[in-house]
């Protein structure tokens, strides 16, 4: 393949990716408004009791938290009831990130054995089955379950990496890099929103219909983000071919030396754990802590998440792009 139909052609894979990764990350951000009140939504219709899954883990959730007031003078330990909601709201995105990182070295195997589309087809496939469990969890067990299932099919900003690095030539490379931030902002600056518009909107179940099958808090939101992911689903089936690049059966003695070996590789690795520790701490206690000490709204969650989303747009549109020259990577890094 010459060179400017090699550039073209991904150029065009780029922009299927960012257009497939912009409708994921939509899909995933429309729930983060809702979760402080989704759980008091549970909480409210089980209690808090010990006799549901939801009431024996907050039971231990408050002996945690006075064991950790007894050692401390803090005034968000003295709310009681409320703190155990924030602290249980962070255990269940502890959880969905644990998950994601024990499944990331399989899904990477996957995607080197069975191709970069197959496996991300099959994480989609995943999406949709835990958001088709999100619309009809109306009892807390099944949002765990589905949550649990969120966390183990969530590849898709890994396997999308992986594509773009697979089509694009390192002098380019940073450019499609960016179109995933770009993507990230934009999700971020529309999915909240989005999500705190449809949660306006209830869906009662049918007379007669057992818990376990009615709808969840907010499912007409939860109902739009399945939409979302099915038109992911099959804009990516007909438009992303297979980007695999051909490997000698037999591999090398370079190719069984893992990656992370490198020492530049390693230090990356460990800033960039650092940088997702402080981050998505942040991500997922910024609507507990806004709704808790402010009292805000789903559309006031959705607006402020806005907001961070178009600084981030301005920021990887307007400027991470621009940056050229050899220290270009270093730069954006920093």
């Amino acid at each position: 393949m010459s060179q400017p139909t090699y550039a073209a052609t991904g150029r065009r894979i780029s922009q299927v990716v960012f257009v497939g990764l912009l409708l994921d990350i939509l899909a995933f951000t429309i729930i983060l408004p809702l979760l402080p009140r989704s759980l008091e939504a549970y909480k409210a219709r089980e209690g808090a009791d010990g006799s549901t899954l939801l009431g024996m883990i907050l039971q231990h959730v408050a002996v945690q938290r006075e064991r950790l007031q007894a050692a401390s003078s803090s005034r968000f330990l003295q709310q009681g009831a409320r703190a155990d909601l924030v602290l249980l709201g962070g255990m269940l995105g502890s959880l969905y990130s644990l998950l994601q990182c024990m499944v990331a070295p399989f899904i990477g195997r996957a995607a080197d054995t069975f191709g970069r589309r197959r496996t991300l087809i099959a994480c989609m496939a995943g999406n949709i089955v835990w958001t088709v469990m999100w619309v009809f969890a109306g009892g807390f067990e099944l949002f765990l379950a589905a949550r649990i299932v969120a966390g183990l099919s969530e590849g898709n900003v890994q396997l999308s990496n992986t594509i773009i690095a697979d089509v694009t030539e390192p002098s380019t490379r940073s450019h499609g890099m960016a179109l995933v931030g770009i993507a990230f902002a934009v999700g971020f600056t529309l999915g909240p929103s989005i999500g705190a518009y449809f949660a306006r909107v209830p869906l009662e179940p049918a007379d007669g219909q057992q818990r376990v099958f009615a709808y969840a808090p907010f499912a007409t939101a939860a109902a739009f983000s399945l939409s979302l992911l099915v038109a992911e689903s099959v804009y990516l089936y007909f438009k992303l071919p297979e980007t695999l690049p051909a490997r000698p059966q037999q591999p090398t003695r370079n190719q069984t030396k893992p990656a992370t070996a490198h020492p530049v590789l390693r230090r990356l690795n460990l800033l960039h754990f650092a940088y997702l520790f402080f981050f998505s701490g942040m991500e997922y206690t910024l609507t507990f802590l806004t709704h808790d000490r402010f009292g805000f709204t789903n559309a006031q969650q959705g607006k402020l998440l806005g907001f961070i989303g178009i600084t981030s747009t301005i920021l990887q549109g307007g400027w991470v792009r621009r940056i050229k020259g050899q220290s270009a990577h270093r730069d954006k890094g920093l």
